[in-house]
């Protein structure tokens, strides 16, 4: 079986063409984060290289754990510029003694870097207190009028945010843009369905299924070689493809300090129910992809054990995959549930908390979605199993 997995892939996946394609893809893909770090750094819309000199002392300084001792001063740094500013008693010109270039520029480098993700910090604690609160005070509510899906739900959410706190700072513009990325994502579903289109259209085209009853292995274990190659195949480029994201977004932005800060420090996540760090975050959301492009895939080679031949699978494969597109997009919260594309980005199902009533449980909607895509890839594959079967 090892042997005939090794055939089946150098065939359709290690062909001269295809790693070509990766090369490219790959190259592609570095130049992409590269852009998206000069749109989004603060750094690249100043001119002044100074800015980058003052932000890295001034970092150095306050990372870390974010003392009484730190937030005041940064906020004694901050304060008396913000009043300039405010009022307009400034220069625009040069200033001695400025930190950058002027008052103004000052207060927009603490800004960005520093203020804003600080208050976000030391008010976190606050905030997630008071959730807890309104859920224990609803789980009374509830169960005084016998509610109990509703009270199960609140005491969920409650546990969830009990002693939240986010006690430390640290830069986390890489793995804020690192979670929003999705270009390399659809690079992995061209990949695959390019090299799917093949996979049982070359016999076809070249009438060497015909030769399969005959042979040692027998259709049976072709088959099975097929698929575990694919498979083999799309968890490789997911794992290729992510490794390279977070080691370019980690070489663009110069550091990844946050990795093991709760996922609840990027403030799109604040009401996240999960308490993993953001490190472990990722690598959960690039399993999530790998079983998405999985299902995805093996609708692809579904296409193909039954198209005609290679570039009418090519274009069927398109659709398929551009109306699984749509359909997320336009109809997300009506289809979400059953469309393995939600597992490409999955950060959504990260950062919402949406419960489905279960009869009468509370159970959060990443399960459906993982036990929906699970069980597709099982149809698929006896799908795939009784179409073989049948020549």
């Amino acid at each position: 079986m090892r042997r005939l997995i090794y055939f089946e892939g150098k065939k359709h996946f290690m062909t001269k063409p295809m790693l070509v394609l990766i090369f490219i893809f790959l190259l592609a893909n570095a130049i992409k984060i590269h852009s998206v770090y000069k749109e989004q750094s603060p750094f690249e819309k100043l001119s002044d290289p100074c800015f980058k000199e003052v932000y890295q002392e001034l970092y150095s300084k306050y990372k870390g754990e974010l003392t009484k001792e730190k937030v005041n001063g940064i906020m004694d740094l901050y304060t008396p510029l913000k009043e300039k500013v405010r009022e307009g008693t400034y220069s625009k010109e040069r200033e001695k003694g400025s930190m950058t270039y002027n008052t103004h520029s000052d207060c927009l480098l603490l800004d960005w870097c520093f203020i804003s993700n600080i208050k976000y910090e030391t008010g976190y604690k606050d905030y997630a207190d008071s959730i807890v609160k309104n859920a224990v005070s609803n789980i009374k509510f509830y169960n005084k009028h016998k509610n109990g899906y509703e009270a199960r739900k609140d005491y969920k959410i409650a546990k969830a945010f009990l002693n939240r706190r986010l006690p430390h700072f640290y830069n986390t513009d890489g793995f804020r843009s690192l979670m929003y990325y999705d270009f390399s994502t659809f690079i992995i579903l061209l990949l695959c369905l390019y090299g799917c289109s093949s996979v049982f259209m070359k016999e076809k085209e070249t009438e060497m299924n015909l030769l399969l009853e005959t042979s040692v292995k027998g259709r049976k274990e072709t088959l099975t070689a097929k698929v575990i190659t694919s498979i083999l195949f799309f968890v490789f480029l997911c794992l290729l493809f992510s490794i390279e994201d977070y080691l370019v977004f980690y070489w663009n932005f110069e550091n990844m300090d946050a990795c093991f800060e709760p996922i609840y420090m990027l403030e799109a996540f604040r009401d996240t129910l999960f308490r993993t760090n953001l490190l472990t975050t990722y690598l959960l959301m690039v399993c999530s992809k790998m079983l998405g492009v999985c299902a995805i895939g093996m609708l692809f080679l579904i296409v193909s054990m039954y198209g005609k031949n290679a570039w009418m699978v090519i274009l069927e494969n398109l659709c398929i995959l551009a109306g699984l597109l749509v359909i997320y997009q336009k109809f997300s919260e009506t289809f979400v549930l059953v469309n393995p594309v939600a597992l490409l980005y999955s950060r959504e199902i990260f950062m919402n908390s949406n419960f489905i009533n279960c009869f009468g449980m509370p159970i959060m909607d990443w399960v459906f979605v993982y036990g929906f895509t699970s069980m597709l890839l099982l149809v698929s594959f006896f799908v795939l199993k009784r179409g073989w079967q049948k020549g």
